[in-house]
């Protein structure tokens, strides 16, 4: 399980935000930065999904230098 956190300004926010849809698709998700980088792909292509000024592939790295920096 991951938390994405900071300062993001997702929509739409009900019934529930892009960012709690990714943190919810990766549950159980291989670190494998092909695999998450298609999973928030396929929320954010999803009509009126989206997270400003994110990019999908630049997400991916993050999470997955995330998950190797605590060992996973």
């Amino acid at each position: 399980r991951i938390l994405i956190t900071g300062s993001i300004h997702a929509s739409p926010l009900r019934p529930s935000s892009p960012v709690h849809e990714i943190e919810n698709a990766l549950i159980g998700s291989p670190v494998n930065q092909k695999i998450i980088h298609r999973k928030i792909v396929e929320i954010l292509s999803r009509p009126n999904c989206e997270i400003a000024k994110v990019d999908p592939q630049e997400l991916a790295e993050k999470i997955v230098i995330c998950c190797r920096n605590d060992g996973f």
